[in-house]
């Protein structure tokens, strides 16, 4: 007993899921008339979590997918770190943000109500992706030029692709603050181009634009022969 309005109990263990009355007793023979209902239900299990590489300045929204996520006043996505508020999609799938943390491996589990956790879903914490110049910033609409992009922590990274628009091409890294990638073809006019990470919110933030020209035709050329020394 707490208080003269208040006791705590220790619920016993039970063999599944379901809901039972609960009476409260000050002598252990005489219990009260009203009984209240108390349900029993399994901890929360999760299958994945998507994107599993999220960046180290938080924020990122992952969306976890599990079981047993019954309907709760408070759910939460625990990182060890921190225990930021979820928001229920489905019965099958609730979706968090994260938050800040040093670069390397964490994880995230499941909690409801306050009164158990799942199991545990590694994330990998990665430094942001910085772009700041593409060269060359233009091309033809027939796609195949090759692009260089310059910025930093390219090598943290062992997939990334290059956004050109709405169509994404597969990048390489060269080292730490370079990456090449082929430009697809495209209409005539301007693109936003960016470096990302593939299934994830990983994406360079600086405005890098990409102008698609009509390929160059030759029909001719006059005169066709000159001196060796130029100038013709």
């Amino acid at each position: 007993m707490v208080s003269a309005s208040r006791v705590i109990c220790e619920s016993p263990p039970a063999t599944g899921a379901g809901s039972i009355l609960v009476s409260v007793s000050t002598n252990g023979v005489d219990f009260s008339r009203e009984s209240l209902s108390y349900a029993f239900a399994p901890l929360a299990s999760i299958f994945a979590v998507i994107p599993s590489h999220v960046s180290t300045a938080g924020g990122d929204i992952v969306t976890i997918s599990g079981a047993d996520f019954f309907t709760s006043l408070s759910t939460v996505c625990d990182y060890g770190s921190a225990a930021l508020p979820a928001r229920s999609l489905d019965a099958q799938t609730i979706e968090c943000r994260t938050p800040q943390n040093s670069p390397g491996e964490g994880s995230v589990r499941v909690g409801l109500d306050g009164i158990g956790f799942s199991n545990p879903l590694k994330l990998r914490y990665q430094a942001s992706l910085t772009a700041h110049m593409i060269r060359p910033s233009r091309g033809s609409t027939t796609g195949g030029t090759h692009v260089e992009i310059l910025g930093a922590n390219f090598d943290e990274f062992t997939d990334l692709r290059c956004s050109f628009g709405l169509t994404e091409v597969v990048a390489i890294a060269v080292h730490a603050s370079k990456l090449m990638c082929t430009a697809p073809a495209g209409e005539q006019g301007v693109v936003r181009v960016a470096v990302k990470v593939p299934m994830s919110d990983l994406l360079s933030s600086e405005p890098l634009v990409f102008e698609y020209l009509q390929a160059v035709t030759v029909s001719s050329i006059h005169p066709s022969r000159g001196p060796l020394i130029g100038n013709t």
